[in-house]
């Protein structure tokens, strides 16, 4: 058998060797990483500097963007204002155009109407300064033609209304004639004249149907009268006194049919009494006797319809059947006939009631 050291020594040298070994393979991985690590170094610099160059080149785009987008926008605003120019040219263009023409061929409200559009918006428009003035006092003398034209006609046609008998035509006509021009002519008293033609004849129509209503309102009166029919005619015969006091015999025929109405009841001076002095006169009476309603006729006769719900009727009564009394505590004097005060009160509606 082999000793122990036999056994050892082929284990150590394996030992070695293997360990040899791993040192190697250990060199050649540590090696592979070395050269791996600087290739990614090299990359990483590589990546940094394409980044570096890059965003100068996209600095250098942004700033030529910018510089485009100013440079457009400029021309825009350029392009946009010749337009907008040209825009507000191109009216003032026509409206002068059409108001030089207009002015050549004598049509001076159209030739006015367009200067001064073009003198409101662009006074220094060419030789606006020369033909504006020639166009607005041409136009000044084109309306007052136009008045004095419009005013004679107006005129002479109320002149002619007025000669043909058509004065309401004839008023309108001269007060348009005095809007236009206040002293024209004779037209204010002309128009004098007509207004006081028309109002004379307005006073005479009211007066005719005036008349036509009176002798109306005067035959239905005899006839509501003459068919006894007195209160109608009194409502006709009254109106028509109303307006004519003195027309025909309406005045004394109301005073007939008046005095042949039945006669409404009313109160007299003699006829206004007292409730309270009479609630105390009926208090008299009702102590006379035992029973309320049997209480004397003439003087229960007396009392007026206005007493029964009068409070001064209540009090009068109430103190009449309160005086004179004597007695107990209870109010009563030892006979047993006399009602008590509120006995008698209580009886009164029941004998109001009768009368």
């Amino acid at each position: 058998m082999k000793t122990f050291k036999e056994k050892l020594i082929p284990f150590a040298l394996g030992s070695v060797l293997s360990a040899a070994a791993m040192g190697f393979w250990g060199y050649l991985n540590i090696h592979s990483l070395q050269r791996e690590n600087s290739q990614l170094q090299k990359q990483v610099k590589q990546q940094a500097w394409r980044e570096a160059n890059l965003n100068k080149t996209q600095a250098s785009l942004k700033a030529e963007l910018e510089w485009l987008k100013e440079k457009k926008a400029s021309e825009y605003d350029q392009t946009i204002g010749a337009l907008l120019q040209a825009k507000d040219n191109a009216p003032v263009e026509a409206l002068y155009e059409l108001g030089v023409k207009a002015l050549q061929e004598k049509d001076y409200p159209r030739a006015y109407y367009a200067l001064a559009q073009v003198q409101a918006v662009n006074p220094t428009f060419k030789e606006q300064q020369k033909f504006y003035p020639q166009a607005k006092k041409a136009y000044e003398s084109h309306q007052q033609k136009q008045l004095e034209d419009t005013l004679k006609m107006t005129y002479s046609q109320a002149y002619d209304q007025q000669l043909n008998g058509q004065f309401a035509q004839a008023k309108t006509n001269y007060q348009r004639v005095l809007a236009l021009k206040a002293n024209y002519k004779d037209a204010q008293r002309r128009l004098n004249m007509v207004s006081q033609y028309l109002a004379v004849r307005e006073q005479n129509r009211d007066f005719e149907q005036k008349k036509q209503w009176l002798e109306a309102s005067y035959k239905l009166g005899i006839n509501a009268q003459l068919q006894g029919r007195f209160a109608q005619a009194k409502e006709a015969y009254t109106a028509i006194v109303t307006y004519a006091p003195r027309y025909k015999d309406a005045a004394q025929r109301l005073k007939v049919v008046q005095a042949r109405l039945p006669k409404t009841a009313s109160l007299s001076a003699s006829q206004t009494v007292n409730c309270y002095e009479i609630g105390v006169a009926f208090g008299k009476c009702a102590k006379l006797g035992a029973d309320v309603t049997n209480c004397g006729k003439t003087d229960v006769s007396r009392i007026p319809p206005a007493c029964k719900d009068n409070p001064d009727f209540a009090k009068g009564l109430k103190m009449a059947l309160s005086s004179g009394r004597s007695g107990g505590a209870n109010g009563d004097n030892g006979g047993e006939g006399e009602p008590s005060a509120s006995d008698l009160l209580k009886g009164l509606p029941s004998l109001l009631s009768n009368l």
